[in-house]
């Protein structure tokens, strides 16, 4: 059966061996790019061994894996013959994939791009995921880099978190999202706990460890990781390098800002140049020309011809660039290194970029339904006369 949200249920009639598997359920998340307006698959099977389950959906014309679980069977379980134990994997699989989907669900509802909580709010939940996710650090953590089949789940699932704590949209790279949500890979970030533990381990063995101590380890390791995630962004032919170029250059600061200063959905699509731009809108397909649709100038619409040169916000460039004591041919990066040091700074660019954003929204969508009224008149049929009511009559030979 299938339905939207709710999950279609696949038993195999085949019994296969299962390999071993852990006592207790458990539930992986491969992809958490799930989309509840589209039918999910549930698929299960069952073996004399244990039970097998897993979630995919239809996405971008392939089936893709949402999550997957198996467990032992039990003493008693194992009695059970062929057909019933394929029915228990249904069974078992519908009452703890529902919970899974209620949960993701959930989330998914708690942070949309708009009109959701601002960005210390998505970072607490943010963070509530992460610290499932990193459970158990200390033990794993010099594991995940030499298993590769963990690291690309992992990675996808970093990427949604990230995505939704800034408010980006699907298309935003995962060093960019991460990057602006300040959301480090899980791989360093498992890696960090496992030193972290191990020092303080061994300062608490010798009697060394004190408060001073084990801030120095935090910070030390803080740099440490800084300096890796440096490395692995500055490789060369690797996505997000728009946003990149902003903020990899002043990382620790960036990392280390008031937490009030937040990310919002029109601060993301500057940061990333994935937006109301022409150039971006040209990209995806849904612009014949990159253009500027504002000023009706033949500039390239992208994120600096809004912000610096557009005739179209001219009054309020010229506020914001007065109250932050930018030069006329600033950048990004000119910006951050001063909206990261002061909270009014900051509230100034928002509203700037809130402001023209908007209108730039608006603009646009004036000029679409314009487009879409006149192709709806051209196309409307005429008044249709006796001769045009005649059947058409096929024939066809063999």
């Amino acid at each position: 059966m299938r339905g939207s949200p709710s999950v279609a249920e696949s038993a195999s009639p085949k019994s296969s061996e299962i390999p071993s598997t852990p006592s207790r359920p458990s539930l992986t998340v491969e992809n958490d790019t799930s989309n509840f307006s589209q039918p999910l698959t549930l698929q299960t099977n069952a073996s004399a061994y244990g039970l097998g389950a897993v979630l995919t959906q239809q996405l971008d014309q392939e089936e893709q894996v949402i999550a997957y679980t198996s467990r032992t069977l039990n003493p008693a379980e194992k009695n059970y013959s062929a057909t019933e134990l394929e029915c228990l994997a249904v069974v078992w699989r519908i009452r703890r994939m529902r919970d899974y989907l209620r949960v993701v669900r959930a989330l998914y509802r708690l942070m949309p791009n708009l009109r959701g909580p601002d960005e210390r709010r998505r970072r607490l939940f943010a963070n509530v995921i992460m610290s499932v996710v990193l459970y158990g650090a200390p033990v794993w953590g010099d594991r995940i880099v030499k298993k590769s089949c963990t690291v690309p789940a992992l990675h996808r699932l970093h990427r949604t978190i990230a995505q939704r704590v800034i408010s980006a949209y699907r298309t935003v790279s995962s060093n960019a999202a991460s990057l602006l949500a300040r959301l480090p890979p899980i791989k360093l970030l498992a890696i960090v706990r496992k030193r972290t533990f191990e020092k303080t381990k061994e300062l608490r063995d010798n009697g060394n460890l004190d408060p001073i101590s084990r801030r120095e380890i935090k910070e030390t390791e803080f740099a440490n990781m800084c300096n890796e995630w440096r490395t692995l962004l500055e490789k060369p032919n690797t996505p997000g390098e728009f946003t990149k170029l902003i903020i990899v250059p002043r990382l620790e600061n960036w990392l280390n800002r008031d937490t009030i200063n937040g990310m919002t959905f029109h601060l993301t699509q500057v940061f990333t140049g994935h937006g109301c731009f022409s150039k971006f809108l040209h990209m995806i397909g849904k612009k014949t020309d990159p253009t500027c649709f504002a000023c009706g100038m033949d500039d390239t619409d992208d994120v600096y011809h809004t912000l610096r040169e557009c005739p179209m916000w001219d009054t309020q460039r010229l506020t914001m660039k007065e109250k932050l004591n930018l030069p006329r041919d600033f950048t990004l990066g000119d910006v951050v290194d001063i909206i990261v040091a002061s909270r009014e700074a900051w509230l100034a660019f928002s509203a700037f970029v809130e402001g023209i954003m908007k209108e730039k929204e608006d603009v646009e969508r004036r000029i679409e339904r314009a487009r879409l009224s006149s192709s709806a008149s051209s196309t409307s049929p005429q008044r249709r006369t006796r001769k045009d009511l005649k059947p058409t009559i096929r024939i066809r030979t063999r």
